[in-house]
């Protein structure tokens, strides 16, 4: 077991503390937020085969694009809206979140169809997903399915 040493620690704890529960989105692969993991504006997603990117714009939308474009293939349509950052809840739901902690924009809509320590997934068609944890069959998904340009 790897023992975690006081600043290590102290990066955790103010982790928890300044981001209300989130991680910041220190990728474990490029393509996947995990449980926990915040998205900030300018932050982005890559598809594994380059050909998609995903974007927390500064106005506050979530855009896909092909990468290197400036072609949108999806988007949460929150243009606008005063979206602080973005995250995969440890529910299930990923967020875009308000200012004043309000939820702008979720996915999935239904919290029948979340499930606690899903993943965001950006994959190589330009689909974005949630799965649940070993599961092949998402809970959610954009249905941005296209081919790479």
């Amino acid at each position: 077991m790897k023992k975690l040493g006081f600043f290590a620690l102290t990066a955790c704890l103010v982790s928890i503390v300044e981001f209300g529960g989130f991680s910041p989105a220190y990728a474990r692969d490029l393509n996947v937020l995990g449980s926990g993991d915040r998205f900030e504006k300018g932050d982005v997603l890559s598809s594994p085969n380059g050909c998609f990117s995903l974007a927390l714009q500064e106005d506050g939308n979530l855009v896909l694009y092909y990468t290197g474009t400036s072609d949108s293939a999806w988007s949460s349509r929150t243009a606008g809206r005063a979206v602080k950052f973005g995250g995969m809840n440890p529910d299930g739901i990923f967020i875009l979140r308000g200012y004043n902690g309000e939820i702008i924009w979720r996915a999935p809509r239904n919290n029948n169809s979340a499930v606690p320590g899903s993943n965001f997934v950006l994959q190589n068609d330009g689909n974005i997903v949630i799965y649940p944890p070993g599961s092949k069959k998402s809970a959610w998904s954009s249905g941005s399915r296209t081919p790479c340009k």
